[in-house]
């Protein structure tokens, strides 16, 4: 009985190291109609500086920028208030996003990342970004492109990463401690890296950014957005603890025995 409660108190003590957690996450749940500046985040705390143009939730989990009119493009920035990143590995997801009726050379993209302030604008569109990505559709090929942005300027241009059918996470890390940023995107069979890790970052984020644009050429144009979440990811020292604390308690166990 002793080896198993040891054994069941050193996984516990593990998987409560391994988890990531979650500081603020949004996910678009409630009543159609809401813009993103009325919305209460499901989890942690935060305030959006403004709403997004033509950009609203569905009432069916999801934040849709449809377009305001054929030929015409929407969108703008927006960004939430959180507490000071200074250390840590984190990751800021954009979930369950879905790009409808997109080809023929339209632009529609998502932006998000993390910034060091509030000026509403969106990603890559300030010289105060610090780590942003634009995802979208900005090719006649129909395929996802990406443009990875540092303090302000495009330091990537990724074309074709990934085919244009099904639901897609993307997801923008920011490692402090290594002054790093990564972007992977995942369409449900494992995380993919788009373009490479960016080194030689040393600010600080203060906000999330986030802005949506939709090119509506054939008047169907959308994009969703099932949810946003910020989650602090265990440093890499912190999965050597775990491995020391599974081989102690073995050690332990195999001693009594």
């Amino acid at each position: 009985m002793k080896k198993i409660l040891t054994l069941t108190s050193a996984f516990c003590l593990a998987a409560s190291f391994a988890n990531a957690q979650t500081v603020v996450q949004f996910n678009f749940d409630g009543a159609a109609d809401q813009t993103i500046d009325n919305l209460s985040a499901d989890v942690g705390t935060g305030t959006w500086d403004n709403a997004l143009t033509n950009v609203a939730t569905n009432g069916s989990g999801a934040l849709v920028n449809g377009g305001s009119t054929p030929g015409g493009s929407s969108g703008s920035g927006t960004n939430l208030d959180i507490t000071d990143l200074t250390s840590g590995i984190y990751e800021f997801v954009a979930s369950e996003v879905v790009f409808n009726g997109i080809g023929g050379g339209s632009d529609d993209t998502i932006g998000f990342g993390f910034r060091t302030n509030a000026s509403g604008n969106p990603i890559g569109g300030s010289g105060f970004d610090l780590i942003g990505i634009n995802v979208g559709n900005i090719n006649s090929s129909g395929t996802l492109d990406a443009t990875l942005h540092i303090s302000g300027a495009i330091d990537q241009t990724v074309n074709d990463f990934a085919a244009t059918a099904g639901t897609y996470s993307f997801i923008a890390q920011y490692n402090l401690g290594a002054d790093t940023a990564s972007f992977f995107y995942d369409s449900g069979s494992g995380r993919n890296q788009i373009g490479t890790t960016i080194s030689g970052i040393t600010a600080n984020a203060t906000h999330l950014g986030f802005s949506s644009t939709v090119v509506d050429f054939g008047g169907g144009d959308n994009v969703e957005v099932g949810g946003l979440t910020l989650t602090q990811v265990p440093e890499p020292s912190a999965y050597a603890l775990i491995a020391g604390l599974l081989s102690l308690s073995w050690i332990m166990v195999r001693r009594r025995k």
